[in-house]
């Protein structure tokens, strides 16, 4: 890749040269004006030159033009002629530089997937795989680079040495660095589009906590990505996402209920306003105790089949105008119908009587 921007640069640098080159000693034809000459006394000799002229003036400017269609045609050939030239230096240049070989280099990085023991034994070797692929790595770049003079790669940082001839045009790397690294995907995980670093203070005494903030969710690619690592760099018993719905479709409506309790006791845990776990839970349990996942809101209620729970709750003139045009009616079984008519509930100590037996009086 950066092989390629460095052709390219290089292409657009001598390009803007040769433009350069093919404008020198082209100039605007002076006038008398541009020679010092009054412009007025100009323009009064240009206008009665033109007078005596006459017809014959025509005839010299049918002549002219036809010259200027002659040099337009030879400046269009020079023109084809300098673009089949520059092309044929891009071809030479593209085969000096040999074929820039992609398999090579993403082979050196390809990850390891033998499973690796966890002794000092296996680290050690773990090490020496590494080097060994620096190394390898470093070979096949000096290899498929030739202006590489040197190369060096360690865990923090990597360094390469260019050496260019003397009569090459002038390269800004920074720029060829930062569009190289830009577009070069070292590994990804999808549906995970970028991944932020946050330090989060540890216990007293303890060191800092390193944890990776994505934007995007996908549980399945993370666990391939923590499983084919060589070294644990994830905790993946501390994987957690606020994405509810793939919670559900990954562990299930019960993982889904605790995020949901989990968000909501965040929200407010912010602000410093302590909320009884029990109201929590029952909403949480009124999203999810279908067995999916559906929001706490007017869309939510409106799938609930009373339609006095749904006029208790918002909107209250909307949901009883269309149960009267549609002809829906309550049955009275939810705790909110019962309530409107001033019923006692169906439920806990209103399900069943309570009767004592008195002797009849004799």
């Amino acid at each position: 890749m950066l092989k390629k921007e460095m052709a390219a640069e290089m292409k657009r640098l001598d390009a803007d040269l040769r433009s350069q080159i093919a404008q020198l000693g082209k100039g605007k034809k002076a006038t008398k004006g541009d020679l010092g000459e009054p412009a007025a006394a100009a323009d009064d000799d240009n206008d009665a030159d033109e007078a005596a002229s006459g017809p014959r003036n025509r005839g010299n400017d049918e002549d002219s033009e036809a010259g200027d269609g002659n040099a337009d045609d030879e400046k269009r050939a020079r023109q084809r002629r300098e673009q089949a030239t520059y092309e044929d230096d891009d071809d030479e240049e593209e085969e000096e530089m040999g074929e820039y070989r992609d398999e090579e280099l993403e082979a050196e990085f390809a990850d390891d997937k033998e499973e690796e023991d966890s002794t000092p034994k296996a680290k050690n070797l773990v090490s020496k795989s590494f080097q060994n692929r620096v190394k390898n790595v470093a070979n096949s770049f000096q290899l498929n680079f030739p202006q590489a003079v040197s190369f060096h790669f360690n865990e923090m940082q990597c360094t390469f040495q260019l050496d260019f001839a003397s009569d090459m045009p002038k390269l800004l790397l920074v720029g060829i660095i930062e569009r190289t690294c830009r577009a070069t995907v070292i590994r990804e995980i999808p549906g995970i589009t970028d991944c932020f670093q946050i330090k989060e203070d540890g216990k007293r005494g303890e060191q800092p906590v390193i944890k990776l903030t994505t934007n995007g969710s996908n549980f399945r690619g993370l666990w391939e990505f923590i499983a084919d690592s060589e070294e644990a760099i994830i905790e993946d018993d501390n994987v957690y996402s606020n994405d509810i719905y793939a919670i559900l479709k990954t562990y299930g409506v019960e993982m889904a209920r605790e995020a949901i309790l989990r968000e909501m006791g965040g929200v407010f845990g912010t602000y410093k306003i302590q909320v009884d776990r029990r109201h929590l839970e029952l909403i949480a349990d009124y999203m999810t105790f279908e067995g999916g996942y559906k929001p706490f809101n007017r869309k939510g209620i409106s799938t609930n089949s009373s339609p006095l729970l749904k006029a208790s709750y918002e909107t209250t003139a909307a949901f009883l105008s269309d149960a009267t045009l549609h002809g829906d009616f309550d049955d009275l079984s939810t705790p909110s119908g019962n309530i409107v008519l001033g019923r006692p509930n169906q439920t806990g100590t209103g399900v069943f009587d309570v009767r004592m037996p008195v002797e009849s009086a004799r």
